[in-house]
């Protein structure tokens, strides 16, 4: 087993009763299912604060966001962990798989605007967010890096 995902393993077991800031039951959710849409969505999340979460969009980026920064953080293939079905734990019943998707995901690769990882600036407020819960679960936040595996 790889270590991110025995530190992903071990984050969801000790905090799964723990409200980590991603309850989606306070934002209003919009499905939108055509590919264009699924696109368009999924490169405007990271840079376009939105009062609504654009679903599967929003989870095509959050894939590609968790990817990249396993890339980044533990020197994983990016496109092999973005294939991964446990890339987002399971927990986004709109997640896919790079296989499953190649297509959208490609198409959304051509655009993502990768520069909101990496300044601040450039990152909506959601998208923020996201970057944090993912060094959170990954045990690389200060609040959750003394669970880390020696």
């Amino acid at each position: 087993m790889k270590d991110w995902h025995v530190r992903h393993k071990i984050f969801h077991q000790i905090f799964k009763d723990k409200d980590m800031g991603d309850d989606l039951s306070n934002y209003k959710i919009i499905e939108e299912w055509e590919k264009e849409r699924i696109v368009k969505r999924a490169i405007q999340y990271p840079t376009v604060q939105q009062e609504e979460l654009f679903y599967p969009g929003k989870s095509y980026a959050v894939a590609i966001t968790f990817a990249k920064l396993l890339e980044k953080n533990f020197g994983e293939d990016f496109y092999e962990s973005l294939d991964d079905e446990l890339l987002l734990f399971g927990n986004d019943p709109y997640h896919k798989r790079y296989s499953e998707e190649k297509e959208i995901y490609d198409e959304i690769l051509k655009d993502f605007p990768f520069e909101a990882l990496e300044n601040e600036d450039f990152s909506s407020e959601d998208y923020k967010k996201t970057m944090h819960y993912f060094y959170l679960e990954f045990l690389l936040d200060g609040e959750t890096k003394m669970f880390a595996p020696s």
